[in-house]
């Protein structure tokens, strides 16, 4: 009885409790940080990459 008393307060704090906070802050309508400057200038690197034809045609490396 106690084990399962023991295991029952270890899950409710390591997955009840933020879950609720994460509600609350959904509820309040919190956004959550954006990303930093060095990430956001990756991402869109990212996306120009992405979005461009490839122009060369490699073949792999010469042997």
């Amino acid at each position: 009885m106690i084990s399962f008393l023991i295991v029952a307060a270890v899950i409710y704090f390591i997955v009840m409790v933020p879950y609720n906070k994460l509600q609350e802050r959904m509820a309040k309508g919190e956004e959550p940080t954006p990303p930093a400057a060095d990430i956001a200038l990756l991402t869109e690197i990212r996306d120009l990459l992405a979005g461009r034809e490839s122009t060369t045609d490699v073949k792999g490396p010469a042997v």
